[in-house]
C-alpha cells in the first residue's frame, strides 16, 4: 500500500511538471507569435518608407541631368570601386582566349622521313596512271621501284602505320584535353555568374544601408530643429518673465507711493496751524515726481521703441524659408529648388565627401589618388553649387 501511495505521488508530481512545461511552451508559442506579427507590421512599414525614398531618389537623379557636372554613385561614368576586380576578369578572359588560339593553330605531327612513302595500292594506281594521295606528281617519274627494294618498303610502311596508330592516340588526348579545358571554361563562367550575383546582393544591401543612414541624419536633424524652437520658447519665456517681473515692481512702487501721499495728506489735515501752506508745498512736491517719472519713462518706452521694429515673429520666420522668391528671373523649363530639397542634396554631397577623404588618406597608390583628388574637387564644387540660396532645377523635379 505504502508503494502504491508512494507511485502516486510520483506520478502527480510528474504529471504536474508535464502541465507547467507545456504552460510554459504554450506561452513562449505565443510571445514569439506576437514578436513576429510585430516584426511583420514593422517591416510593411519599412517597405512603404523604402517606397518613399526610392521615388525622392529618382527626383536626385533628375537634378544630376539638370547639372552634369555632379555625378552620383549610380552614374556609369563615376570611379568604381571593384575597378581591380574587373580588371582581373578580363585577364582571365584573355588568357582563356589565349589558350584556344594555340590549340587551333597547333599543327598536327608528321614525320619528314615517311612524307614520300607510297603503298602497294599506291604503287599499283601510280602504275595504271592514276595520281596517289601522298606523292605529288613532280615525285612520280622519279620514282624507279625495283623488286629488291619492295620489301623494304614493306617494312617501312609497317612502321608508318604504327607511328600513324600514335600519332592517333596523341590526337585522341589532345581531344581530351580540350574537353577538359571546356568543361574548365564552364566552371569559371559559372564562377563568374555566382560573384556577380554576390555583388549584386551586397550592392543592394549597401543601398539599405545607406538609406537607413539617411533616415537616421533626417531624424537627428528634426530633434536638433525641435531642440532650437524649443530653445528658443524657453528664451520668449524668459523674457515674458523678465517684463512681469519688471511689471510686478512699477506696480509695487507705485503703490507705495500713493500710501506714503496718502500718510501725508493725513498729516497734514491734523496740523491746523500750517495747514495751506503744506498743502501747496506737498501737492508741488508730487506734481514735480511725477512729471520726472513720466519723462524717464516715456524715455524708456521711446529707445526700446525701434529694438522689436520690423521684426518677425518666429513661426513667420519658419514660413518664410520655405517660401522661395519667384520675382527672380527663372528660364523656361526651370524652376528654383526649395529650401528643403537642397538642404537633403547638400547632406548628401557631405557625405560623400567624407566617404572621399576616408578612401583618399587609405589609399596609397597614386593612380587612385589622383582620382579620389578629381572626385573631391567635384564634390567640393557641387557644394559650393548647392550652398547658394537659388539653384535652378528642371520643371518636372
Amino acid at each position: 500500500s505504502k508503494n502504491e501511495n508512494l507511485s502516486e505521488n510520483v506520478r502527480k508530481v510528474l504529471a504536474k511538471k508535464h502541465r507547467k512545461k507545456l504552460k510554459e511552451e504554450r506561452e513562449l508559442y505565443k510571445a514569439t507569435k506576437a514578436i513576429s506579427t510585430q516584426n511583420n507590421a514593422q517591416r510593411k512599414i519599412n517597405a512603404q518608407n523604402q517606397l518613399s525614398s526610392s521615388s525622392f531618389v529618382k527626383k536626385m537623379k533628375d537634378i544630376n541631368k539638370a547639372f552634369p557636372h555632379i555625378r552620383t554613385k549610380e552614374d556609369k561614368n563615376y570611379m568604381k570601386e571593384n575597378l581591380m576586380k574587373i580588371q582581373e576578369k578580363v585577364c582571365l578572359q584573355k588568357k582563356v582566349l589565349e589558350e584556344k588560339e594555340e590549340a587551333k593553330n597547333k599543327k598536327p605531327f608528321k614525320m619528314k622521313r615517311f612524307e614520300n612513302v607510297a603503298s602497294k595500292v599506291a604503287k599499283n594506281l601510280q602504275k595504271a596512271g592514276e595520281c596517289p594521295l601522298g606523292v605529288s606528281k613532280a615525285t612520280q617519274p622519279k620514282r624507279v621501284v625495283t623488286e629488291g627494294d619492295e620489301a623494304e618498303y614493306e617494312g617501312e610502311e609497317a612502321e608508318y602505320e604504327g607511328e600513324e596508330a600514335e600519332y592517333e592516340g596523341e590526337e585522341v588526348e589532345y581531344e581530351g584535353e580540350e574537353v577538359e579545358n571546356e568543361e574548365e571554361e564552364a566552371e569559371y563562367e559559372e564562377e563568374e555568374a555566382e560573384y556577380e550575383e554576390e555583388e549584386a546582393e551586397y550592392e543592394g544591401e549597401e543601398a539599405e544601408y545607406e538609406e537607413e543612414e539617411a533616415e537616421y541624419e533626417e531624424e537627428e536633424v528634426e530633434y536638433e530643429e525641435e531642440e532650437v524652437e524649443y530653445e528658443e520658447e524657453e528664451a520668449e519665456y524668459e523674457e515674458d518673465a523678465a517684463e512681469y517681473e519688471e511689471e510686478e515692481a512699477q506696480h509695487l512702487g507705485a503703490s507705495r507711493k500713493c500710501q506714503n501721499e496718502k500718510r501725508e495728506d493725513a498729516a497734514a489735515e491734523t496740523d491746523p496751524v500750517n495747514e495751506p501752506a503744506k498743502r501747496e508745498s506737498s501737492i508741488i512736491g508730487k506734481l514735480s515726481k511725477r512729471g520726472s517719472e513720466l519723462r524717464s519713462s516715456d524715455k524708456e518706452k521711446r529707445n526700446n521703441l525701434h529694438k522689436n521694429f520690423g521684426k518677425l515673429p518666429t513661426y513667420m520666420l519658419k514660413k518664410k524659408k520655405d517660401i522661395v522668391d519667384e520675382t527672380t528671373d527663372v528660364p523656361q523649363g526651370y524652376r528654383v529648388l526649395k529650401h528643403d530639397e537642397r538642404n537633403y542634396v547638400l547632406k548628401e554631397l557631405h557625405s560623400q565627401l567624407t566617404e572621399a577623404t576616408e578612401e583618399y588618406k587609405r589609399n596609397k597608390d597614386k593612380s587612385k589618388k589622383i582620382e579620389l583628388g578629381k572626385k573631391l574637387k567635384e564634390i567640393k564644387e557641387s557644394i559650393e553649387l548647392f550652398s547658394k540660396p537659388h539653384v535652378l532645377v528642371n520643371e518636372n523635379f
